[in-house]
């Protein structure tokens, strides 16, 4: 979880990891690896998605020949053709399930799984809803705090669920060649609002009782991702969602902040 500066108590952690033993050391390390695997999944994702735009471009500079160029036919540019379009959906709806990993709190393993529903409105928009609920756990990096023998905890905020609507605009639909397979696909930009639900922990020691205050908070949401038609109903889809929202910053204060999450999905659809 990201946010524009630090809460006064969010130094706890530092000060518990210094004074660990082995045993938190060898747990740290363990997270430094989660972390690493994880960006590297991140990366690979915007690499696929950066290898695509560039082989566009590739192709519009190979387009430029004057031999092929028909423009002069339309000069007032009236006409509009959708060229080699094997897969329509506007007019359509569709079921998606997703499910992949959460960006938050870094003292927590986090997963997300969120079903959609999504009507085409053109072959450019989309409206989508949705309804995501996390599956969280205690990962390594918390556990170092525990094993360091430090009662001290840093605020903690747990993400539950999200529900809210998109407005999909799909400006680019391209086909590449897979394993000499023609593979068709959207890549699509989201921007909507909803509602993001959280717990924040109250413990401000490891050996008090949970305590946890649920907040329901409004945010804003946006995406980015591929759809890859796999045929006419059945869809394949890679995205990439952003949620923002304002928060209290500890568990003590009024004092608010600005917080991004992010979740990395990966899903199949069902076009109806």
């Amino acid at each position: 979880m990201a946010r524009a500066k630090d809460g006064p108590d969010m130094k706890t952690p530092q000060t518990a990891v210094d004074g660990a033993g082995s045993a938190p050391v060898a747990s740290v390390s363990k997270t430094w690896h989660s972390v690493v695997w994880t960006t590297v999944g991140v990366l690979v994702v915007l690499g696929w998605m950066a290898l695509v735009a560039l082989s566009w471009m590739q192709e519009a500079k190979a387009s430029d020949d004057p031999e092929y160029d028909f423009s002069w036919l339309d000069p007032d540019k009236k006409v509009q053709v959708l060229q080699n379009r094997r897969y329509r959906k506007a007019l359509h709806p569709m079921i998606s399930v997703l499910g992949g990993a959460a960006a938050n709190t870094p003292y927590r393993n986090s997963y997300i799984v969120e079903p959609r529903v999504a009507f085409s409105l053109s072959e450019s928009f989309t409206f989508e809803g949705f309804y995501g609920f996390h599956l969280n756990s205690e990962n390594s990096f918390y556990e170092s705090l525990v094993n360091a023998g430090s009662n001290a905890l840093p605020t903690i905020r747990e993400s539950n669920s999200r529900y809210g609507g998109l407005l999909q605009w799909s400006p680019w639909y391209a086909k590449i060649n897979v394993f000499n397979a023609i593979l068709y696909f959207d890549w699509y930009f989201s921007i909507g609002a909803g509602v993001y639900n959280t717990t924040l922990d109250l413990r401000d020691s490891n050996a008090s009782a949970a305590i946890g205050d649920e907040e329901s908070n409004f945010a804003i949401y946006a995406a980015t991702g591929h759809q890859y038609h796999i045929n006419e109903w059945l869809k394949v889809r890679l995205d990439i969602t952003s949620v923002t929202f304002n928060a209290p910053v500890s568990r003590t204060g009024d004092e608010k902040d600005w917080f991004t999450d992010a979740t990395f999905t990966l899903g199949l659809g069902v076009q109806l």
